[in-house]
């Protein structure tokens, strides 16, 4: 009978349980593992290559497996629409460019937004095209310290004959995140948007391009330490519920913010706005101009009917310099509104239009307070219309009777340490009401 060496068995039963649990870590490992590298599934940047489908089929990898990372390290990668996916973070590592390929095929829109197109005025599908998009996706974020260019790609047959796809398309979307990346030349909006919920941008750099962040339907939204330099409105949008914008500085060749649609729950804190802009309006042609419009333009409805109330309205501790004009407020047919308060508001330079609180719809905005407000003019003589009442403005501001403050159909107002100075010696009032009701007026010097 053969015996049997039991010491030669237990090592070989040990080498066995150490082969299974370094194969079980590695099981585990591979399961755990939520990173995915765009170069491993076949992208190269080069900038040269289209990595249009590399980059999809690392997103679609992630996806499959739950969600993850979805990397993308140094280097110009080359590519057309990309399709974002929910609990997928698509980061760019430092000197990271995703870059926009000069070929209008390779981009694409959502087939079916399946939203009311009248309440959201719903652009038509080829103006919708984006490089990175989606709809209906939930904690989705993007985020790094790299790049995302799109290279300024004009389409003959897009609006103004010009406009290409925008940077960053979202619709019916939640849970959004989008920091520290940079965003340039937008061949049409850096970040466009029809019903969102629950988004933060943070620490944003958004370069040229039209519209920097652009939202039409928005629930908590968060826009906060990013900087603009935009060719049209750094941001704008409307129906928006509990948005906050906070600590921005915007540069821009149109306006700061321009609401277009009504609003509630806005709150604008500690931003600044200063003129000329950067980089040239983008429709502006050969005109190349770079004057800044208006600081703050919430105006509903002006360019298109857009029903609904304006209410509860925060504008604090923000600085307008080199404008043509710091802030407009107007409401027109199917609005109304209350509770808009303007604090700790700081004006210099200011070149041509009044600030102006105005109600043009059929009821009167209610509950306006001015405190701690102090604007200084240059002056631009021939801008006011002395001794005439108005028009209703169209999108943009335009000469009033006054230089400093126009106040039209309000009721109960608060004006409290209100200074307005003008360097140019006006001959025209420094500031002018017109059918306001109930006033109080603590400490204000024209």
């Amino acid at each position: 009978m053969k015996m049997i060496d039991v010491s030669k068995v237990r090592v070989f039963r040990g080498c066995l349980f150490v082969l299974f649990m370094l194969f079980m870590r590695i099981g585990w490992a591979s399961n755990d593992d939520s990173t995915y590298n765009i170069v491993d599934f076949g992208a190269k940047g080069d900038g040269i290559t289209d990595n249009t489908q590399f980059i999809n089929r690392t997103i679609e990898a992630c996806s499959l497996r739950g969600g993850g990372t979805v990397i993308i390290p140094e280097g110009t990668f080359l590519t057309g629409s990309i399709l974002l996916k929910s609990k997928v973070n698509f980061f760019l590592e430092s000197n990271a460019v995703v870059k926009g390929i000069n070929n209008l095929e390779k981009y694409r829109s959502i087939s079916d937004l399946n939203l009311d197109e009248a309440y959201y005025k719903v652009k038509p599908r080829n103006w919708n095209k984006a490089l990175l998009l989606g709809d209906q996706v939930e904690d989705v974020s993007i985020t790094g310290e790299g790049v995302i260019d799109g290279a300024h790609i004009q389409d003959k047959k897009g609006e103004e004959g010009m406009r290409g796809p925008h940077i960053l398309f979202l619709s019916r979307s939640k849970g959004i995140k989008i920091s520290g990346v940079k965003l340039r030349r937008a061949s049409n909006y850096a970040f466009m948007s029809y019903d969102i919920e629950r988004a933060s941008f943070d620490n944003l750099l958004v370069e040229e391009g039209w519209d920097g962040i652009h939202i039409r339907g928005g629930k908590d939204i968060r826009i906060r330490n990013c900087r603009f330099y935009t060719g049209d409105d750094a941001v704008a949008g409307g129906l928006w519920k509990n948005m906050v914008i906070e600590n921005c500085y915007m540069n821009s060749s149109c306006n700061g913010i321009r609401l277009i649609m009504p609003a509630t729950g806005l709150k604008i804190v500690d931003c600044e706005f200063r003129g000329p802009g950067k980089y040239p309006h983008r429709t502006s042609g050969e005109q190349k101009r770079r004057n800044m419009l208006s600081g703050i333009l919430l105006q509903p409805g002006a360019w298109f009917p857009a029903f609904g109330e304006v209410k509860d309205i925060l504008i604090s501790s923000c600085s307008f310099d080199q404008l043509d004009n710091p802030f407009l407020v107007t409401l027109n047919e199917g609005n109304w509104g209350e509770r808009i308060c303007l604090e700790h508001i700081r004006g210099t330079r200011l070149m041509k239009a009044a600030a102006s609180v105005e109600s043009w719809g059929d009821s009167s905005l209610k509950d306006v307070r001015l405190s701690d407000v102090s604007l200084s003019y240059v002056g631009n003589k021939g801008q006011e219309i002395v001794g005439r009442t108005p028009s209703k403005p169209l999108t943009d501001y335009r000469a009033l009777p006054c230089w400093g403050l126009y106040l039209h159909n309000l009721d109960r107002v608060i004006l409290r340490n209100v200074r307005l100075v003008c360097e140019s010696g006006k001959v025209s009032p420094a500031s002018c009401f017109d059918n306001v009701g109930s006033v109080e007026i603590y400490n204000v010097s024209f």
